[in-house]
């Protein structure tokens, strides 16, 4: 790795033409070489070209990195150098097109700092995997059961639900299929007067509701419905009246889908970006963090179009 000066040398200079002749050869009147020897003798400045110096720990950087001997790493950067300074003194930082490209290589620069450090912390822990696995990731890597359901409910705003969810109940013992169960459940309400809602839910899901579909930003069903649905033994399998803050339900289980795992190695390897991503910006989280608690800051609206919830309450099964 390179010092930011040393670095955009190159670009610089290939940027502003370097004129008919390259100053990769020679020196600004300036340049100061010294310090050539092993790596193992370098003490303090190797090299200064203006106001630029090249540092004994920056040339052992380098030909550790790149597997040169310490005159040819110093040789190198000390090049790169002169050809900086001299697009410097070309006005190469006084064009936009320039200045636009310095700060797209400091940016690069930037990130390849934050992935070495990230790396240089040594292996990633479960616990970095548990948080890399977000609201998809878990989905494809480290799935538990998950299932699909049929089910017909009577609104909590009915009267006499409940004993209403028993009747239903009852009749669509004799379902003889899924199709025959919404059918059954319709018929029942349009008898009854009552606005049943019998609907297939084919979106598999977990014993604790989670939605196992990419897109479904951590959507979940509500957990009392989702643990009766996993209470149930085989497909085909009806619930007894399962009562829910959206009214009573019966609930007859469509699809066992396997469980899905993979190997930690696997993991690792599927989960990279996001792994060295969470560890390269935690250090500017914290610290993002550390500066809003002493700011104060706080956030206040007097419309709801100042703010956007970040959560939103569950869809509740129908």
């Amino acid at each position: 790795m390179r010092n930011g000066s040393a670095c955009l040398g190159i670009l610089l200079a290939a940027l502003v033409g370097c004129r008919s002749r390259s100053p990769a050869r020679e020196a600004p009147a300036d340049a100061d070489v010294r310090g050539l020897g092993s790596a193992a003798t370098l003490g303090g400045a190797v090299a200064r070209v203006g106001s630029a110096t090249i540092g004994a720990s920056l040339v052992e950087q380098v030909a550790r990195a790149q597997g040169l001997s310490a005159e040819r790493a110093t040789q190198t950067l000390l090049e790169e150098a002169i050809l900086a300074e001299a697009a410097v003194h070309q006005g190469a930082l006084r064009d936009p097109n320039v200045l636009r490209l310095l700060d797209l290589a400091n940016a690069r620069a930037a990130v390849a700092r934050a992935r070495e450090a990230a790396l240089a912390e040594g292996p990633f822990t479960d616990d970095d995997i548990q948080r890399a696995m977000g609201d998809d990731e878990w989905i494809d890597l480290d799935a538990p059961q998950t299932r699909t359901v049929v089910h017909a409910l009577i609104p909590k705003d009915v009267k006499d639900g409940a004993t209403l969810a028993e009747a239903l109940r009852a009749r669509l013992a004799d379902a003889k299929d899924d199709a025959d169960f919404l059918a059954t459940a319709k018929a029942f309400g349009a008898e009854r007067g009552v606005a049943v809602v019998a609907e297939t839910l084919d979106q598999p899901f977990t014993a604790d509701g989670r939605i196992a579909l990419r897109g479904a930003g951590g959507a979940a069903l509500d957990k009392t419905f989702s643990k009766a649905a996993f209470a149930l033994d085989h497909v085909g399998a009806e619930s007894p009246v399962v009562a829910t803050p959206f009214g009573w339900h019966v609930i007859r289980l469509t699809k066992i889908i396997p469980e899905r795992r993979t190997s930690r190695a696997h993991k690792l390897e599927a989960l990279a970006p996001v792994l060295l991503r969470n560890r390269a910006f935690a250090p500017f989280q914290a610290r993002l963090a550390k500066l809003r608690a002493e700011a104060h800051a706080a956030t206040t609206a007097s419309s709801s179009d100042l703010v956007t919830p970040r959560f939103s309450p569950a869809e509740p099964p129908r």
